[in-house]
């Protein structure tokens, strides 16, 4: 399968290796794009300018955001699908990952000071179950042997 196919299409089967390789290479990518280099570079930035920056940075990061939970849904799909299950389940792994990074905003836009707010412990109890959830899911995928033959989805992929 051609690495355009394997990121970003919906279609097909592929096998545990491709699936690990494929999901810690995204993962190592977006870890430095997302996670690492804006603070570094929020660092490093003027406090005047700061503002500027913010505009200029978030879109970009909910476009490589948007982008990597796209090729993480794809590589599940099929990697479900490979299992002779639907694809369909992959979205609730998703949703659960993208759940916390919507309440991590919330926590940024409201006064996190204030000792009634609840949402730094409801982010923090939703990083944590979404951490072991996206694990457990990650290590069926990853150890889960692929059915035999051609099956419903599509030919074996190996």
């Amino acid at each position: 399968m051609k690495f355009k196919n394997v990121l970003f299409s919906f279609k097909g089967r592929i096998p545990r290796l491709t699936f690990i390789l494929y999901g810690l290479g995204t993962f190592i990518l977006f870890f430095i794009l997302v996670i690492l280099a804006p603070p570094l570079i929020i660092a490093r930035t003027k406090p005047e300018t700061l503002n500027q920056f913010r505009i200029f940075i978030i879109p970009i990061i909910l476009g490589q955001m948007i982008v990597w939970i796209w090729i993480h849904l794809c590589l599940c799909f099929k990697r479900f699908q490979d299992c002779g299950k639907s694809g369909w389940i992959s979205i609730v792994p998703t949703i659960l990952g993208v759940v916390p990074y919507v309440l991590l905003w919330v926590v940024t836009t409201t006064n996190i000071d204030d000792p009634q707010n609840p949402f730094p412990m409801i982010t923090g109890i939703s990083i944590l179950t979404a951490c072991v959830v996206l694990s457990l899911v990650y290590l069926y995928l990853a150890q889960t042997k692929g059915t035999n033959g051609p099956n419903q989805f599509g030919p074996s992929p190996e």
